[in-house]
């Protein structure tokens, strides 16, 4: 397991450009309607944090990619949204969950265009409130706008804790145990949902 991690992070080292496509696209996916509650992103970014802290990323970079993946995500469900409106909820494995959808238009229709930026922080209905603000009408400017101010802090709140953690392990010895095991964990996730995603689909 060691030696594993060992050799993810050389490749990292070598490869930072493709550790930043792939956190792109996790990003990306964890934003896409419906898709985005079985992707997670947030372990993905925490784990990224951690390999921040190791010093095979950097921060800065690590932060902006992340957010323009979300928004990437984001701008695809608002299209989604805007171009088939009301028929997007009329999927049939939608017409199981009423309640989700009518939990996620009420969120919309009770804050508005803070919703975009609120729904970014707030799990239940951030891979809905795209489609929802698209399907409703809401401006694709004003979209972009409140979408691109949460985007960042979003990237930063879930990267920020793996560097802390990274950075408080001490022995060599223990941060290539414990982010070996998040790592392996975080592959079992992935793996987990895409198979419930071609399932559901």
């Amino acid at each position: 397991m060691t030696e594993f991690f060992q050799q993810f992070v050389a490749w990292t080292s070598a490869h930072p450009d493709w550790a930043l496509v792939i956190l792109f696209a996790v990003a990306g996916l964890d934003a896409i309607f419906i898709i985005g509650a079985l992707v997670p992103a947030a372990v993905v970014l925490f784990g990224i944090g951690a390999l921040v802290s190791l010093g095979t990323l950097d921060y800065l970079p690590a932060v902006a990619v992340a957010g323009a993946g979300a928004v990437a995500g984001d701008g695809l469900s608002f299209w989604l949204g805007r171009h088939y409106g009301e028929r997007l909820f009329e999927w049939r494995v939608l017409r199981r969950y009423p309640d989700m959808i009518a939990n996620g238009r009420r969120f919309f229709h009770d804050h508005g265009g803070k919703s975009v930026m609120l729904a970014r922080f707030l799990g239940p209905v951030r891979a809905l409130t795209p489609a929802i603000a698209g399907a409703s009408g809401m401006k694709p400017w004003l979209f972009l706008l409140a979408d691109s101010a949460a985007a960042l802090p979003w990237a930063a709140l879930f990267i920020t804790p793996g560097v802390v953690f990274g950075a408080s392990l001490g022995l060599a010895s223990e941060v290539a145990g414990r982010l070996a095991t998040l790592l392996l964990a975080l592959v079992a996730l992935l793996l987990c949902a895409l198979w419930l995603t071609r399932l559901i689909l």
